[in-house]
């Protein structure tokens, strides 16, 4: 009660049918039909029935009130009271009015501490050893590790020859997990993997890393955001730059599958390698698509990476004249010798072998 009047809108008026009023809460069915009982004096009737649930009063025999929630905030409501963690009182300390403080000096921040209060019933309760909360079912985090990489725990004295002989060095609960779900039929039914080769297994097709995997079954973005930006950046800015972008990526490990945005994105990379090399050599597609992975992998050695850490990445083939080039080697004479069409001379090539008599390709061969 609050100045005479309840604080909860006590009595109700009477509502022929149960109806959701416009703030979208519900408006219990509350009959007029003269029934009434008294109670410490005061009679009452259908507009003072709280909302309950006849079932759960007669089993937990205490006053529970029901109610019918249709809103968003009712979730945020109750995680509020599941999470706000335990009681909590500040205490503080202070001399007696008899101690002699003259001469010191009152720290009143130090006087004050946030402490956790625990009720006269929890204490008891705990020192019992009573179960404080239970779980049904019981749910464990599963903790998951690479293919032999799984922690492990042992001691600073310890010998690490001595460690790595020890049988639980081989043993985690990922692995106890793989082995659960061959034992017993029933695990397996939930989860279904019994190996890591199973767990890259998606749809019958084995896939080289969990990534790819993990990518098949939809838990990954398509990388579209990423092949975007590049192309966006593309207008503005040069082939340095684009590349130095990828690399960032790279680094940062965000793509899901960096081979495809390389494949998409990778004649926008090679733009001003494409005039350069053409300009001094008679590139072709393949050998240009090598030149903008060696740029990248330079780029990618100020910080500390190299495209071997990607191994779904390709790895450009580097030989003598391309390691020449890169390396700033410029050299007219160099670059007057090595412009040739490669497909050209191939061709030609092949002709004047057919016309080589049988003693000379003979010695060819050899």
């Amino acid at each position: 009660m609050e100045n005479g009047q309840c604080m909860r809108h006590f009595p109700k008026r009477f509502v022929a049918s149960t109806m959701i009023d416009e703030d979208g809460y519900p408006v219990n069915r509350r009959k007029d039909d003269g029934k009434t009982i008294t109670k410490s004096g005061v009679e009452l009737d259908n507009r003072y029935v709280v909302p309950h649930n006849r079932k759960l009063l007669l089993k937990y025999g205490a006053h529970i009130n029901v109610e019918w929630c249709n809103q968003s905030r009712s979730i945020k409501y109750l995680f509020k009271y599941v999470n706000k963690g335990h009681d909590c009182v500040t205490a503080s300390f202070y001399r007696s009015a008899t101690s002699v403080t003259d001469n010191d000096k009152c720290d009143e921040v130090s006087m004050y501490y946030d402490c956790r209060y625990i009720s006269p019933c929890e204490a008891s309760w705990r020192i019992f050893g009573y179960s404080i909360h239970y779980r049904n079912p019981s749910v464990v985090r599963l903790g998951f590790h690479l293919p032999g990489e799984q922690p492990v725990i042992f001691k600073d004295d310890e010998n690490l020859d001595d460690v790595a002989r020890k049988e639980s060095v081989k043993e985690s609960m990922f692995l106890g997990w793989f082995k659960a779900n061959k034992k017993y039929a029933e695990a397996r039914c939930l989860t279904g993997s019994t190996s890591y080769e199973q767990i890259k297994t998606i749809d019958g097709v084995v896939y080289s890393t969990f990534r790819g995997a993990c990518y098949a079954y939809g838990l990954l973005a398509d990388d579209k955001e990423y092949i975007d930006a590049i192309q966006e950046a593309s207008h503005w800015g040069s082939g340095e730059c684009l590349r130095r972008l990828y690399a960032t990526l790279l680094f940062s490990n965000s793509m899901a599958r960096p081979e495809h945005v390389w494949e998409s994105t990778r004649r926008m990379l090679s733009d001003d390698i494409l005039h350069r090399q053409r300009r001094l050599l008679n590139n072709q597609d393949e050998e240009l698509w090598d030149l903008t992975l060696i740029e990248i992998k330079k780029l990618l050695k100020s910080y500390n990476k190299s495209l071997r850490d990607f191994p779904s990445m390709p790895f450009p083939n580097i030989d003598t004249s391309l390691i020449q080039i890169m390396n700033g080697g410029n050299n007219k004479l160099i670059s007057d010798e090595l412009r040739y069409d490669k497909q050209i001379l191939t061709a030609e090539h092949e002709v004047y072998v057919k016309q080589l008599t049988k003693s000379k390709r003979e010695l060819m061969k050899k």
